[in-house]
């Protein structure tokens, strides 16, 4: 037979066990949401909000495609001249010394083309410290109604403007 102290320890057990399993898988909520012209300033869930800072003096660098994870395309509201649209680019610069270096657009028809660049300094010993970034691009002008392709450093993603 059971021993009657496990039968009334068994449900607090219970509870116990599934609130510690249930805190644990907790839904995570995107605080950076869709919304057009939001912006989050400084660091918040692990990522550092970047800019573009012209390097300061004349030390030879080493240019290469920035690194990114993920890109979020926000559609702004239509205006009259058309709609504007934006980029949330989320990566992890790969050290302590690398940095964005510059952004480069062009458009051809409906393909929006965006280079973003990094840049690390040629001879420097930098500590492999990887850092997470978050990263706001206007798109330059309007768009019209359609389907549009961004390629970003070289990897496409679809979008349409109503």
């Amino acid at each position: 037979m059971i021993n009657q102290r496990v039968i009334r320890i068994l449900p607090i057990l219970s509870f116990v066990l599934l609130t510690g399993c249930g805190s644990s898988s907790a839904v995570s909520v995107d605080e950076e949401g869709t919304d057009f012209g939001h912006r989050i300033e400084g660091e918040t869930d692990g990522r550092r909000t970047v800019v573009v800072i012209p390097a300061t003096n004349a030390d030879s660098y080493n240019v290469s495609p920035a690194p990114f994870a993920t890109v979020d395309i926000r559609i702004g509201r239509k205006e009259a001249e058309g709609t504007p649209v934006e980029l949330l680019v989320k990566g992890a610069l790969p050290d302590a010394c690398t940095e964005l270096h510059g952004v480069n657009q062009t458009r051809n028809n409906n393909e929006v083309i965006v280079q973003i660049q990094s840049r690390r300094p040629g001879e420097a010993l930098c500590a492999t410290v990887v850092r997470p970034y978050r990263f706001y691009v206007s798109l330059d002008g309007f768009f019209a109604a359609g389907r549009y392709t961004l390629n970003l450093n070289g990897r496409s993603k679809q979008f349409s403007i109503q």
